[in-house]
């Protein structure tokens, strides 16, 4: 599972919407499938990216070491805002069956 990252907002063209005007920033999005073979997609902003790159790579630590990680890379003045962001966004994936872990 790798998040995708786009210049454009590919998730969002259509036929009644066609931007004129590529974003300032990059548009992450990571495409799933969940225990029931159903297939999904969500926009991920750029830490929700990295903790998922950061799971990924680093299967011997845990979420909370992987958080404090990112927080010490981001250098954030308080990195329990980072951790319970990061708690958060992980067990929306849960939810959604991205991570099946504990």
């Amino acid at each position: 599972m790798q998040p995708l990252i786009y210049q454009w907002p590919v998730h969002k063209i259509s036929l009644d919407f066609i931007p004129k005007v590529k974003p300032t920033q990059p548009i992450y999005l990571l495409v799933y499938r969940d225990r029931h073979y159903e297939i999904g997609f969500v926009e991920l902003n750029q830490i929700a990216a990295k903790l998922i790159e950061e799971l990924q790579k680093n299967t011997d630590k845990s979420g909370e070491q992987i958080l404090l990680q990112i927080a010490d890379q981001l250098k954030h003045s308080d990195p329990n805002v980072v951790i319970k962001g990061g708690f958060e966004v992980m067990q929306n994936f849960k939810n959604k069956d991205i991570l099946l872990g504990t």
